[in-house]
């Protein structure tokens, strides 16, 4: 079905939403099955990374989404970014996928945020050889759900695009998850998009 490549979901937490002054301070990435479960027989990858630039911590933000103690232990117990790249590479090769072969990203707004800022993170060379273009995006495939509605005179099932607006309008319990959470977004984020491909 992924001709050889490897289906992840991802996510990462950011000290802002511009990736030229904010940094990536969690990435994750959790390796999925060909059922968009997550595959417990391959190593997933979650890691804390000191900001770089904490002078430019979007620190209102952070408290709004409840992240601001997070981020401070990113401060003091996180990886620099370049150890985290080295960490992520590392990982990557570890896989020992083919040729040629890649990781297909599945995640929420991948063009708007994540891409951005993993590709400034490894650099747009590596970037390009660990993952490829075919992305799975929840928040593009609840949008089409939602197009396709109105355009057939339905009401939309989805009132916004947000991973938590999602889940809940497809019934997916996120209880034991903390949004926001780079490793609980990534699995929620699968779970969502298998219950939008059901729909």
């Amino acid at each position: 079905m992924f001709d050889g490549h490897l289906v992840c979901a991802m996510d990462i937490e950011t000290t802002g939403d511009n990736f030229e002054k904010h940094d990536i301070w969690q990435f994750t990435c959790v390796p999925l099955d060909y059922n968009y479960e997550v595959d417990r027989n391959i190593k997933f990858l979650d890691i804390l990374i000191k900001p770089s630039r904490p002078q430019n911590i979007d620190w209102p933000v952070m408290a709004r989404i409840k992240q601001t103690s997070k981020v401070k232990k990113a401060i003091a117990e996180g990886v620099d970014a370049d150890v985290a790249a080295e960490y992520i590479w590392q990982w990557f090769d570890n896989l020992k996928l083919a040729s040629y072969k890649r990781i297909i990203p599945l995640a929420t707004n991948w063009s708007g945020i994540d891409k951005l800022f993993i590709q400034a993170l490894l650099g747009k060379e590596n970037f390009n050889f660990m993952f490829d273009s075919r992305v799975r995006d929840v928040m593009i495939a609840a949008a089409y759900v939602n197009d396709r509605a109105t355009f057939n005179e339905l009401k939309p099932p989805f009132y916004d695009l947000k991973l938590g607006t999602i889940c809940r309008a497809l019934n997916i319990n996120t209880n034991h998850f903390i949004l926001h959470n780079s490793f609980d977004d990534a699995v929620l984020a699968a779970k969502a998009y298998k219950e939008l491909c059901r729909m």
